[in-house]
């Protein structure tokens, strides 16, 4: 029933193009396939025309494990979803418990603790509450005035690609794309959504590099304890 009702809610959402265009991860006919293609057309129309290209490879830490309840509401509301539809999904995302299993082995059902956020990880629902989370960061970034947005056949702009947890944020210049990238990140963070240092990256092309690479990218981020750091 849960997948039932998703799989529907999806399909409104891809059919009235509700969802920012940048989102291939669970989205209907959605695929791995395009994003790389694009990455990969982006990277070398910059090759061959000698244009610089500034990537931010982000990938969300633990996903659907932080993605916060409360913010399934508005998430839904400001795609237009009527109170009916979200009391049905928040039924659904309650009463769900978690065991915690060691080499030691797991532990018995009675000190299950219950799951208040993030959503489990083998709900049907979680994949699609997660691109409906993560729309309001996607168009928060693609709407940063400025910068010139990479192409990848000489027409098409882009400035987000996603799958699922995973995103490039990229720019000609390493400005815009930096604050593209960081408005990215602070939007994640109103519905749970943080990233660490180790699990980002910034590509470049060669033109893009001075004196053989270009200054570092900071990037916001939230620490363990909750609070905004720079990394």
């Amino acid at each position: 029933v849960c997948m039932t009702i998703m799989g529907r809610i999806m399909v409104i959402l891809f059919r009235h193009q509700l969802l920012n265009p940048a989102q291939f991860g669970f989205n209907i006919d959605g695929s791995t396939i395009e994003p790389i293609v694009i990455f990969n057309l982006m990277y070398e129309h910059a090759l061959q025309n000698g244009r610089p290209a500034f990537h931010a490879l982000l990938d969300s830490t633990c996903a659907f494990d932080t993605l916060l309840q409360i913010c399934i509401d508005p998430s839904l509301r400001r795609l237009g979803a009527p109170e009916e539809v979200i009391t049905v999904v928040r039924a659904f995302m309650a009463g769900h418990t978690r065991l915690v299993k060691t080499a030691h082995g797991r532990d018995v059902r009675a000190f299950a603790a219950m799951l208040e956020s993030g959503t489990p990880q083998g709900l049907g629902a979680s994949p699609g509450l997660w691109d409906i989370g993560v729309d309001f960061a996607a168009d928060y970034a693609t709407s940063t005035p400025g910068g010139a947005p990479l192409t990848a056949d000489g027409q098409h702009k882009n400035t987000l690609v996603l799958f699922a947890d995973d995103s490039d944020i990229n720019d000609e210049a390493q400005g815009p794309c930096q604050q593209r990238t960081q408005r990215f990140v602070v939007a994640s963070g109103t519905f749970g959504g943080r990233f660490t240092t180790p699990k980002c990256m910034l590509t470049y092309s060669p033109a893009a590099a001075r004196d053989g690479r270009p200054p570092p990218m900071h990037l916001v981020a939230l620490d363990a304890a909750g609070r905004w750091v720079w990394g």
